[in-house]
């Protein structure tokens, strides 16, 4: 009896004084292919935002998530486990979409935080040129309340969009049309390069005949060059004798104004049909008329 209640008050004694490991410590975590070192990341086609992270004497203690703000699918995240080197900074690269929102799940499984030699995590872009009011972000993670009861932290962040320019197929700033006007300035009109006439073909060349591509252009270099091909609609209306093959070349230009042109090929009617070797007039008699 008496050993039994002895036994009891040890295993009291052992779960008061221990730290347990937060619930969500014990998740099974992958580390995903995509998260790469940024000497080794591929071109980011949207914004590269790079994570910061100084390591207490615990960073095995440490792992994050990156979801997305709207849908909440997880994006990104890292394993309980993975890194090993204490007090270390270790910068970690995510290509993401711009003008986006984002959501940051950071971790420390025993619950303490980066209580020991100063550590953080922090948010930063790649570019120097890219600039937005809420980076770069220093993330505490010390409570300072003697380095217990600080397991995760969240941070929701937007990535930047471009600034507008003249030349990003969009109208912004106070455009009056696609990367024309306004503080783009009014860019010079294109024409078609060498424009077909009108033509007159046989049947036979009509046939035959096809209308190319046209190309235009405005003769400009820089943000105002405006060039590129334009596709013909070919109306057909003819036959054996005669009539029109017309082709008609559009484009409008991002400033809003239209060019055209148009060619007519008049099809002249086939050769008209004769008789092949037709029969002589003849002079008979009467039994010869007969038997003809």
């Amino acid at each position: 009896m008496k050993k039994g209640s002895f036994t009891l008050v040890l295993w009291l004694w052992f779960v008061q004084f221990v730290p347990l490991q937060p619930a969500f410590a014990t998740e099974s975590l992958v580390k995903p292919s995509n998260v790469t070192a940024p000497e080794n990341a591929p071109t980011c086609a949207g914004v590269t935002v790079v994570m910061t992270v100084k390591f207490d004497n615990y960073p095995e203690e440490f792992y994050y998530r990156l979801f997305d703000g709207v849908t909440a699918q997880l994006l990104f995240e890292s394993d309980l486990g993975y890194y090993q080197n204490s007090n270390a900074t270790e910068n970690i690269e995510f290509c993401l979409e711009r003008g986006k929102l984002y959501t940051l799940k950071i971790y420390d499984a025993f619950g303490d935080g980066f209580c020991y030699d100063d550590g953080y995590v922090s948010l930063d872009y790649d570019k120097d040129d890219l600039t937005n009011p809420g980076f770069p972000v220093f993330i505490n993670f010390d409570n300072g309340e003697g380095c217990y009861g600080h397991s995760q932290i969240i941070h929701s962040f937007t990535t930047p969009t471009l600034p507008p320019t003249c030349n990003d197929g969009i109208q912004n700033q106070d455009e009056t049309g696609i990367d024309c006007g306004g503080a783009c300035g009014v860019c010079s009109e294109p024409v078609f390069s060498n424009p077909p006439s009108n033509a007159t073909l046989s049947y036979a060349e009509a046939l035959a005949h096809r209308f190319s591509n046209l190309s235009y252009s405005n003769n400009v270099v820089g943000d105002c060059a405006i060039s590129g091909t334009v596709v013909p609609v070919v109306v057909d209306d003819y036959t054996v004798c005669g009539g029109t093959r017309t082709a008609t070349w559009s484009f409008t230009d991002r400033c809003g104004r239209p060019i055209s042109h148009s060619q007519t090929i008049t099809v002249s009617p086939a050769i008209q049909a004769s008789w092949i070797s037709p029969p002589a007039d003849l002079t008979l008699s009467p039994t010869e008329a007969d038997n003809f």
